[in-house]
């Protein structure tokens, strides 16, 4: 019952936190071509890939370990375990090859593909302080994205990994040897441990999908647009005030009109159009 309260509670909290980068990412999207005039190129579909449906598998994995378990499915489940170090171990050949020395990268060069690859993976395995069985099974739980399906973690993801392993291998060490999970993890630990990463690295992605960068561009264009929000605000205020001068300027207009062409004016000795006309000639003179 926990276990299902708990996957249906990352379920909603995952499908929220997915709708909201996306609207993220579709802000970031008119910012960089309706603000900037930029080329704005989407994040790979890959980083809303979370731990939530791991979470599943998980459950699934456990109790497939349970049943393994009653039914001597112990050595099926070795023979998958050495499928999925060799898989494991292509990966770090691929992704890890610049833990290699030059001096030994140039030494594999005169050899055959194959000899190549299993002395680069003896180096990479030293270069990670991978001494026996126990290390290795251990590694594995960090690669292992889907322990049921016997699913590996993206290539991306790996480095991640083996920073997570050696980390943690490291921290083992400096303890004394005494070690936090068991020499040899069960299917179904394997599977939780690698629910757990999942999840924690789905958290990561989506707390960094936005990067420090483009948030310092966001920052300096919300600067510039307050500035120039501020500009127009000044200008609609004296496009405002010219309105009223020039209204003001009209009603003075039509009342000097209104007092100039009134009859009274010519009950007068020195009407002020006499005035206004000598004013005028003189001013001309």
């Amino acid at each position: 019952a926990d276990t299902k309260r708990y996957r249906d509670v990352w379920q909603m909290n995952e499908e929220l936190v997915t709708d909201l980068m996306r609207k993220v990412l579709q802000a970031d999207k008119i910012v960089h071509e309706q603000q900037l005039g930029l080329n704005w190129f989407p994040p790979s579909e890959h980083i809303f890939t979370s731990g939530g449906e791991g979470g599943q598998a998980g459950q699934g994995s456990a109790q497939n370990a349970t049943d393994a378990d009653g039914e001597g499915g112990q050595l099926a489940g070795g023979h998958m375990d050495n499928e999925n170090i060799k898989r494991m171990l292509e990966l770090l050949c691929n992704e890890a090859g610049f833990l290699v020395e030059g001096k030994i990268q140039k030494l594999l060069e005169p050899l055959p593909p194959d000899e190549q690859s299993l002395l680069k993976i003896d180096s990479i395995l030293k270069v990670l302080g991978v001494e026996g069985a126990a290390d290795v099974e251990k590694l594995l739980s960090y690669f292992l994205a889907d322990a049921d399906n016997h699913e590996l973690i993206h290539p991306n993801d790996a480095i991640k990994a083996i920073k997570a392993f050696v980390e943690e291998h490291q921290a083992e060490r400096q303890r004394g040897g005494e070690t936090i999970k068991p020499a040899k993890l069960t299917q179904k630990e394997a599977g939780q441990e690698g629910t757990r990463r999942e999840e924690r690295e789905f958290w990561e992605r989506m707390s960094s999908i936005i990067s420090d960068k483009t948030f310092r561009v966001w920052n300096a264009l919300e600067k510039a647009l307050l500035k120039y929000h501020a500009l127009l605000g000044s200008r609609s205020g004296l496009i405002t005030e010219v309105g009223v001068l020039q209204n003001q300027n009209n009603e003075l207009k039509a009342l000097l009109n209104q007092y100039l062409s009134s009859k009274i004016n010519e009950d007068l000795h020195v009407p002020p159009t006499q005035v206004i006309r000598l004013n005028n000639y003189d001013s001309f003179r």
